[in-house]
């Protein structure tokens, strides 16, 4: 059960790290493109 919401816990970290992420994209993309993108 633990593992369960640990997992979901660290997934909904993720979902929320690459909306952040993304709307931060325009201001640091000088920076450096991402490898995986798409």
């Amino acid at each position: 059960m633990f593992q369960l919401s640990k997992k979901l816990f660290v997934l909904t970290l993720v979902c929320l790290t690459i909306v952040f992420y993304s709307s931060l994209y325009p201001s640091i993309e000088p920076l450096g493109r991402l490898p995986e993108q798409r």
